[in-house]
């Protein structure tokens, strides 16, 4: 029986670059419904603070989980 195939995992590049489209485009929106370009610009900057966080976070999680891999011959 062949093994099943694995999934496809977004790398943290990708998952940050979906983050930074939701960072200009939920201030657009805001914009566009008649919101105060000082409430947009509020939302893009906490959304940038997160995306960077989670930027991060999966960052070192990737290398953490890399390191525990290379010990047991998997992937």
């Amino acid at each position: 029986m062949p093994a099943a195939p694995r999934p496809v995992v977004p790398s943290a590049a990708e998952a940050a670059l979906w983050g930074i489209f939701g960072c200009l485009l939920v201030p657009g929106v805001l914009l566009a419904t008649g919101k105060e370009v000082e409430v947009a610009a509020f939302a893009a900057g906490g959304l940038a603070v997160i995306v960077l966080a989670a930027y991060v976070a999966l960052r070192v999680w990737g290398a953490k989980l890399s390191d525990i891999h290379e010990g047991d011959g998997v992937g």
